[in-house]
């Protein structure tokens, strides 16, 4: 519901409802927009298993394989970045669910092909996070 913005490549929004249900409601709205979930780590599990008590937080890898493959054609190293995340995370009362800009982090590589694909990738997953939070 309310944008925050911690620096120009990273995209958050807030929302009211529980951390679980914004969680489901990220997933299916990447789904819907046409992406694969190869995973979601449970960042609060993983540190809970350490002794390390937090609220919880996840984060959700994202691809579209056919923007990927597109991207990785142009620079395999590219693939350090891959896949996309989304961060999901309590704080206080509200949800955030936040990403770094995708077109911001192909700024460190200096093929200009990426720009189309990176910013098609950030207005598909603006969408999905804006869908989620709405």
């Amino acid at each position: 519901m309310t944008q925050i913005s911690h620096s120009t490549a990273v995209y958050a929004r807030t929302t009211p409802r529980p951390f679980a249900e914004t969680l489901e409601a990220v997933q299916e709205a990447a789904k819907a927009a046409g992406f694969r979930i190869p995973g979601v780590i449970d960042l609060a599990a993983s540190m809970r298993k350490e002794g390390i008590e937090r609220e919880p937080y996840a984060v959700i890898e994202l691809c579209n394989a056919e923007i990927a493959s597109g991207v990785l054609q142009v620079n395999p190293m590219i693939g350090t970045l891959m896949p996309c995340r989304i961060a999901v995370y309590e704080e206080g009362s509200r949800t955030v669910v936040a990403m770094a800009l995708p077109s911001k982090l192909m700024d460190l590589f200096p093929e200009s092909e990426v720009a189309g694909a990176a910013k098609r990738v950030d207005d598909a997953l603006r969408g999905v996070i804006d869908a989620a939070t709405g």
